[in-house]
């Protein structure tokens, strides 16, 4: 039903005889069916914002100008303009007051959220969070966005160093992730709690998480989340000491890195490696790893300094090649101005030598 909706919409939108015929409720299925996390929709986002707008004119449906504003947003958030996106954002936010909407409240402030733990504002996301986890009240929330919000307070804490609270907000997120059965938000979770657990040296709680989640993970493609969990899982173990398991694991995380072609996730492993083999006092394999580890990290930071020296040589160049620009102009038009003197000059010339000779002409 969804489908049809969106695709009456979009064939309403096209035609512009047939605004009239729009209702709210066909704003309302655009709105949630809009997949507001893909980027691939950027190019099309200021097209929309405007045909939201309109449909907001002929309904006077405030909600459509809030969507509106924030689908504009989207479009600079997509293109890494922060500063238009906060303002759209901030202008969302603003609308959805205006008409009461707490759902659509949350949206804008996850939005607003976002966008401050991007540019490190923690104190601004923060306060925005605080304002829905500190209510009486939070069991009329959506709860979904709440499960997000309260995850993104654990990430301001862990960013300020506060790993207790980051822990307790992490917990609350997780206990309503399980409510709602949402598998992939509770692997995302577990995979922030248990690295956060692992550096409390609650290994027993990091290692049941990491469990938990290669579970879930196992028939899923997403070879990434697999690494990150194998790797706190290797951690886990070897705080533990139970050296033997974790090198095991360590040894397929690396594999996995390979496959993947990624060479920091690579480096990584080998450092971890090393480090186990060292805890065993195994210290020919801890020094071999810690060889390549240290070989792999200095090339790859020669790889991303030379792209910026590269960088940095092509602006220098860009900048040269304009002030070369600019010369070569100033010459030309030195050139030019040289070239109207001559020929004013001869013109003059010619002139006089024909007045001259009109003179002489007459004379004799």
């Amino acid at each position: 039903m969804r489908n049809n909706y969106f695709i009456i919409f979009l064939l309403w939108l096209g035609h512009l005889s047939a605004w009239s015929q729009l209702t709210q409720q066909q704003v309302d299925e655009w709105i949630t069916t809009w997949p507001y996390d893909d980027a691939t929709q950027k190019d099309s986002m200021l097209l929309w914002s405007e045909k939201l707008t309109k449909a907001a004119k002929v309904l006077n449906y405030p909600r459509a100008e809030a969507y509106a504003l924030r689908i504009k947003g989207l479009y600079y958030d997509f293109n890494n303009d922060t500063g238009e996106a906060t303002k759209y954002y901030l202008a969302f936010l603003k609308k959805t007051n205006s008409y009461n909407s707490v759902s659509d409240q949350m949206s804008a402030t996850s939005d607003l959220v976002y966008i401050y733990i991007l540019t490190n504002q923690l104190s601004k996301a923060k306060v925005l969070l605080l304002s829905y986890t500190n209510k009486t009240d939070k069991e009329l929330l959506d709860q979904k966005k709440l499960g997000i919000f309260y995850n993104n307070l654990g990430v301001i804490y862990r960013k300020e160093g506060k790993e207790d609270s980051a822990i307790v907000a992490y917990k609350f997120s997780l206990g309503i992730k399980e409510k709602l059965q949402d598998e992939k938000g509770l692997a995302n979770l577990r995979i922030n709690l248990s690295s956060l657990l692992i550096n409390q040296k609650r290994y027993a709680e990091a290692l049941k998480l990491t469990e938990q989640n290669l579970e879930y993970l196992r028939n899923k493609q997403n070879k990434v989340d697999i690494w990150y969990n194998l790797a706190n899982k290797a951690a886990a173990l070897d705080g533990l000491k139970r050296y033997n398991e974790c090198v095991s694991y360590l040894n397929e995380a690396l594999l996995l890195a390979k496959d993947l072609k990624l060479e920091n996730l690579q480096q990584q492993t080998l450092e971890q490696l090393s480090g186990t083999y060292a805890n065993q006092k195994n210290f020919d394999n801890a020094y071999e790893y810690l060889r390549k580890s240290n070989e792999l990290k200095a090339r790859l930071i020669n790889e991303q300094t030379n792209a910026k020296i590269a960088e940095l040589r092509e602006q220098h160049n860009a900048e040269e090649r304009e002030r070369q620009n600019q010369l070569l102009n100033a010459q030309l038009e030195a050139q030019k101005n040289k070239q109207r003197v001559y020929v004013i000059g001869l013109i003059g010339l010619m002139i006089v030598a024909g007045g001259v000779s009109i003179f002489f002409y007459f004379k004799t």
